[in-house]
């Protein structure tokens, strides 16, 4: 959440009338509310979740209502910011806590919160207390307020100005939408903006009331008995629009006029702006519209009553739509917003339409805007070109290039109540292909093959192409090709790819694409065919592997809201499989009912965590069943235990057990394959083996590496009935090498590295039948097969063509790799029919043209070098501390490079850059660094569970010049000198100028102790390209690469970062 400070106003802008607050101004304030969280909510419901919101107000003048979080008794909000204008100092706020209840008249009131001083505001560290509807406690609130005097900027506004940030919400109600059938969703969206200063544009004296003029608005403002009945049905009408429900809203804020297009005006489905035309209602807080048409339906839900719930005035509204700046035959250009004051019911005066004008100029800079009054010829035209480019939209055309004349053109109508449904006429057509020189072939959204005879220039007849089975299930086909006028190929939304025969419309074959990277794949041990797929875009896929010729694949549909990153099948109970995601969740599933899903509501919030899942035996044992699995998973640096199935379970801690040292994170857990001994390899490079009954220690070694994967070797392999002799032996990833490990051996543990990869390793796996053989996954798109004992490689595998994620041997067939991609794509291979050797050179194509390849070339040297080695550089910089104090004639810098503040400083930077252990080995390049809005996220987060110094410095890096208050008021400063910097740094006055110059002065003189304040200095006085330079020329490499993306200029230091020691050194 970007905090904001308190703007002093905008420039004056010219409008046809404004109002002056009243009152003394030197009792208005301008505040700043932020609401951060809640803790400790009461459950409302048996089922022991609730789905929190709030609605603030001030004396009941202005209102503000938040975001509603599912499933959670501590809600967090994060970009929930108020600024308010000109409120009196004996303002108050009162903030009600609801839980959401869909389906019900009213939602559940949990409490209130009443601040009665927004003036002189005493922060709580412990948030505020809520009281419950009969005054109980039920639980706490966390805000923050900030508050100034009225400057003579804003004196002109009215009180209670909204004044930012600009927030929207989206409603889609499915009734509507059912009835105006106005999208494929057969959803009607509404939309809700929040925009800033709107009774400054238009104050009060100027409301636009009702029009007695017109028949249809005294029907519903005037005093008959049918008015009563319409004004509640419309006001009924109004609620279903716009009511906030779980599933069916979005929210989020308006940062700029691209926000405006990319958020509002975008159609979902086709990713472009759609033509047609909005009507529109602005009423003293927000800017309403939703779509109008010239079906019933539609138009009605769009009128101007409606939008104002049935409000006796507004302060303006029309209709507006969409065109682009230069016509409509040039879509990729520039587009603007036609704005109108067409409205029956109120009939607002054109004379504000330079008001209206203003007033989205100052919420969007730089949006285009046109306005029109009503009898203006221009918007006519206007109108009547969007509705050609609306025709054209949504018919499909068949033309002679030759001379442009069109021969034949269908209309799409849109589905209506009265339609018949089977009507191949009424559906949205989306791809086509010829099938002969008069016929063409298309597809629906219901998944029909349609033929359209061209023939007949009048009208073009259509019948349907049934396909045996059919192609895509019911759902919309995409994509349709014709080869040599005999073979269909089709793709549709069930993602299959279809093989027809046209000849006798019979189904070939059907192939299942994979939406995404494969994380994970696991084999299901109870059905060693059955293998499950975990893919970055919220899907595990069911492999079959029992019919080795034609392998199926299909995917689960039951959605996951995030990414699937690892997977763990229950060795016992079948059907049952644990997945985790990358928002840290934790869930189980069943894949044969598909209908018991679970997901913990605790969850890691690292990122990368949890990065291991797996099932494994009670430990510590108190029971000798052997049939008992237990899941596990490591995350933040800690090993848990989950003991029950019930969402609301908390994790047991088992970190204190297992690890010896309370300075050390546990990085991997693994079990022996006869569930003897547990290895446990922590962030010191320490690796403990216990005994799983017990928990005693058996051997403690240091393998000098910090691994992220760690894999046992199988006890029992598919080709022998006999126990292997390597069955404690370890495989673990060291950057780009693996490690092989003796976990009983008492003296060194370690056997070998196996060397070769040129990217960091991935993934790992133990053959199911060859007890020497080893594959492993890296970041080079290589996979390798390794003799363990010989410790050399075998073959390499290279036909993916980005980062190898996922990899295991089947052991349906000993001779077969399953490996996953981020290329989004399942490779099974055959080793033994592979022939690509290690020592032979990879092949990879080759570009013909030079000036590409030079282009590409120069984009890889930019853009994707090496990050930098910090173990090699930490080196080189402590033989450079004691080659300067052994210097007794060194330069006097501005930051010496023997500073332990500085090293520090690196130290927290590169833990903000690249934040997991995960990252830090995955990450091989600068292109993935984080962009500046990600790095400010990180900030945040550090400052409400640190209290180094580095978080207010970087606070200050980062222009949040507010958060940096907020923090230093709730900070015990207990020297003054401290005090006196912070004060110099955070005033902006000209008078003190001379203050801060001696200030800098003295810093300069002592900045071997006053590293952090020196570099805040030269921030303050703009000398931030002099500051990169020292901090690169010095190797200070992670602290010039978190200040660049925070100046924005990291292309411009790119280049001359140091990569690594080595190319330092030379």
């Amino acid at each position: 959440m970007a905090s904001h400070s308190i703007p002093s106003g905008s420039k004056t802008t010219h409008l046809k009338k404004t109002i002056l607050s009243s009152g003394n101004l030197h009792d208005k304030y301008d505040v700043l509310i932020k609401f951060y969280s809640a803790q400790n909510l009461p459950k409302k419901c048996i089922a022991g979740h609730i789905d929190p919101y709030f609605v603030a107000d001030i004396d009941h003048q202005i209102s503000f209502t938040s975001t509603i979080l599912s499933n959670t008794l501590n809600p967090i909000w994060n970009d929930e910011e108020w600024i308010v204008r000109n409120i009196p100092s004996t303002a108050k706020l009162t903030v009600k806590i609801y839980d959401k209840e869909d389906g019900k008249l009213a939602d559940n009131y949990i409490g209130r919160v009443v601040i009665t001083d927004l003036i002189n505001y005493d922060p709580s560290l412990k948030g505020y207390k809520i009281i419950g509807p009969f005054n109980q406690y039920n639980g706490r609130f966390h805000l923050s307020i900030q508050s100034k005097k009225v400057s003579k900027e804003t004196k002109q506004l009215c009180e209670y100005t909204y004044d930012g940030p600009c927030r929207y919400s989206r409603h889609d109600c499915i009734a509507v939408g059912r009835l105006t059938m106005i999208n494929t969703d057969c959803l009607y969206p509404t939309w809700k903006i929040q925009m800033k200063r709107i009774s400054h544009f238009f104050p009060p004296n100027d409301r636009q009331y009702w029009s007695r003029q017109y028949q249809s608005a005294r029907t519903i403002f005037g005093d008959y008995p049918l008015s009563i009945v319409l004004q509640a049905g419309i006001k009924l009408a109004h609620r279903t629009l716009f009511r906030k429900t779980l599933t069916h809203n979005d929210t989020g804020q308006l940062k700029s006029a691209d926000d405006l297009w990319k958020f509002l005006l975008f159609d979902k489905a086709t990713k472009k702006i759609r033509p047609c035309v909005y009507t529109y209602i602005i009423d003293d807080n927000t800017w309403r519209f939703s779509e109008t048409g010239n079906q019933f339906f539609t138009d009605f839900a769009s009128k101007h009553a409606l939008l104002a719930n049935c409000s006796e005035y507004i302060l303006y509204g029309g209709q507006f739509h969409p065109r682009p700046k230069y016509g409509w035959n040039r879509l990729n250009d520039e587009w603007e917003l036609v704005f109108d004051n067409v409205s029956g019911t109120y009939a607002p005066s054109g004379d504000l339409l330079v008001n209206l004008k203003a007033l989205f100029l100052f919420n969007f800079p730089g949006l285009n805007i046109v306005t029109y009054n009503y009898k203006d010829p221009k918007l006519k035209q206007s109108l009547e070109d969007l509705r050609l480019a609306a025709e054209n939209w949504s018919s499909i055309k068949v033309c002679d290039y030759t001379n442009g004349k069109i021969l034949g053109q269908l209309m799409l109508v849109k589905q209506s109540k009265n339609t018949n449904m089977n009507d191949p006429r009424c559906k949205t057509y989306y791809p086509l292909a010829w099938m002969d020189e008069n016929t063409l072939l298309t597809g629906n959204i219901d998944g029909h093959l349609i033929k359209i005879d061209i023939r007949h220039s009048s009208h073009m007849e259509k019948s349907q192409l049934n396909i045996t089975p059919p192609v895509s299930a019911g759902k919309p086909v995409f994509s349709v090709v014709i080869k040599d006028e005999k073979t269909l190929f089709t793709y549709s939304f069930n993602r299959k790819l279809c093989i027809c025969d046209l000849s006798s419309s019979i189904l070939i074959k059907s192939l299942v694409s994979i939406p995404g990277s494969v994380n994970a794949i696991q084999a299901c041990p109870l059905q060693t065919s059955c293998i499950a797929l975990a893919v970055d875009t919220g899907n595990i896929g069911i492999l079959d592997l029992s019919s080795y010729g034609s392998p199926s694949l299909s995917f689960l549909w039951q959605s996951i809201p995030a990414d699937v990153c690892r997977l763990a099948w229950h060795p016992i109970r079948e059907g049952r499989i644990a997945y985790s995601t990358r928002l840290g969740h934790i869930a189980l599933y069943d894949t044969l009912t598909g209908r018991s899903r679970v997901v913990y509501d605790w969850r890691y919030t690292q990122p990368g965590s949890p990065t291991a899942l797996f099932w494994g035996p009670l430990i510590p044992s108190f029971t000798e069943d052997e049939t008992l699995a237990i899941l596990y998973s490591i995350g933040d640096g800690k090993f848990h235990r989950w003991d029950s199935p019930d969402k609301g379970c908390l994790p047991t801690d088992l970190t204190s057990l297992v690890n010896e040292s309370n300075n050390s994170s546990i990085l991997t857990v693994a079990f022996s394959d006869d569930h003897k001994f547990l290895s446990v390899i922590c962030s010191d490079s320490s690796l403990l083996i216990r005994s799983c009954l017990s928990l005693a220690s058996v051997h403690h070694h240091f393998v000098n590496c910090l691994p992220t994967i760690v894999h046992y070797h199988p006890r029992y392999l598919l080709s022998s009935v006999d126990i292997s002799s390597k069955q404690y032996w370890l495989a673990v990833n060291d950057k780009q090498n693996i490690r092989l490990i003796n976990t009983l051996e008492l003296n060194s543990c370690i056997i070998n590295d196996l060397i070769g990869h040129t990217g960091d390793i991935e993934c790992l796996a133990w053959s199911t039948s060859l007890d020497f053989l080893l594959a492993s996954g890296s970041q080079d798109k290589t996979i390798r097969l390794w003799n363990v004992e010989t410790y050399s490689p075998l073959k390499v595998y290279i036909e993916h063509s980005d980062i190898i994620l996922s990899l295991i041997f089947s052991s349906c067939d000993s001779n077969l790799i399953l490996s996953g991609s981020r290329d989004q794509s399942l490779h099974i291979w055959n080793i033994e029919q592979h022939t690509q050797l290690p020592d032979q050179p990879i092949i990879t194509n080759i570009i013909e043209n030079d000036e590409e390849t030079n282009s590409n070339s120069e984009y890889k040297k930019r853009y994707s070098k090496p990050r930098p080695n910090r173990a090699e550089r930490e080196k080189r910089r402590a033989a450079k501390m004691i080659t300067n104090e052994m210097n007794d004639d060194q330069d006097d810098g501005l930051i010496s490079s023997t500073n332990n503040i500085m090293n520090d400083l690196n130290s927290f930077a590169y833990r903000l850059l690249w934040p997991s252990e995960t990252d830090r080995q995955a990450i091989s390049d600068l292109s993935l660094l984080p962009d500046k809005a990600s790095l400010f996220d990180r900030i945040k987060e550090q400052t409400m569970n640190s209290t180094n110094d580095f978080i207010y410095h970087m606070l200050y890096w980062s222009g949040e010049h507010n958060a940096l208050l907020n923090e230093l008021c709730k900070r015990n400063i207990t020297s003054s000198n401290e005090l006196f910097f912070w004060m110099a740094i955070l005033n902006n006055s000209n008078e003190i100028q001379p203050l801060v110059d001696r200030t800098f002065d003295l810093i300069k003189e002592n900045n071997e102790q006053q590293i952090l304040e020196f570099i805040t200095m030269m921030i303050k006085v703009k000398r931030n390209q002099e500051l990169l330079e020292y901090l690169i020329n010095h190797d200070h490499v992670e602290c010039c690469l978190l200040l660049a993306i925070l100046f924005g200029c990291i292309d411009q230091i790119r280049d001359r970062l140091p990569v690594s020691a080595q190319a330092a050194d030379t």
